[in-house]
């Protein structure tokens, strides 16, 4: 923002998938893996 760049939001009805945790990857990899 100092440097004037613009930021943009959007509201989305659904959120995307986080990868926290051990299992949130394995079932990232199996996603992707499909």
């Amino acid at each position: 923002l100092e440097a004037g760049m613009r930021i943009d939001a959007e509201i989305v009805q659904s959120l995307p998938p986080g990868v926290d945790t051990p299992e949130d990857l394995e079932r990232a990899r199996t996603i992707l893996s499909t």
